[in-house]
């Protein structure tokens, strides 16, 4: 709470709630991303955090905002609603959009997506990498590999391969 040097933070999967004023007051925040578990944010979780651009929740179902004081659901300062941008699934955009409390961001992008994707192969130059999907090379990409899913590199440009 009231922290100004952190300008983001990633709420792990594993965390289920966010309580009242997390990080109310962090005024140098500008990006937050909120796990697929989070279920609750509570009030004022981020109220103070007026340099907020982009806020990225990760849940298919938006989560629960918990009320204040008199019913208060303000989760973040009123302009952040109007400048920030929701980045959220792309099957979930109607459901934040008309979210009684999540609907109040005037722009909200259906681009969190998982896996890879948009990758561009170009076959012809240079050597073959091959890498594991945690980003470990692997041996030589007629090796012997065991069946799975790869990232192939060459020249400079990825795919992901299946291996059977």
């Amino acid at each position: 709470m009231g922290c100004s040097s952190l300008t983001d933070i990633s709420i792990p999967d594993a965390v289920t709630y966010i309580p009242d004023e997390a990080f109310h007051g962090c005024t140098n925040l500008t990006d937050v991303s909120i796990g697929k578990s989070v279920e609750t944010v509570s009030k004022g979780a981020f109220l103070g955090c007026a340099n907020l651009k982009n806020v990225s929740v990760w849940s298919t179902t938006p989560p629960y905002i918990g009320d204040g004081v008199y019913g208060n659901t303000d989760v973040f300062d009123a302009n952040v609603y109007n400048s920030a941008t929701l980045h959220v699934r792309p099957e979930s955009v109607n459901d934040y959009c008309i979210h009684s409390v999540w609907g109040r961001f005037l722009h909200t992008q259906g681009d969190l997506s998982t896996g890879i994707g948009g990758v561009v192969v170009d076959k012809g130059n240079g050597p073959v990498e091959m890498y594991r999907l945690d980003g470990v090379r692997t041996a030589v990409p007629d090796g012997g590999h065991t069946p799975g899913i790869y990232i192939r590199r060459q020249g400079g440009k990825s795919e992901k391969v299946m291996i059977r």
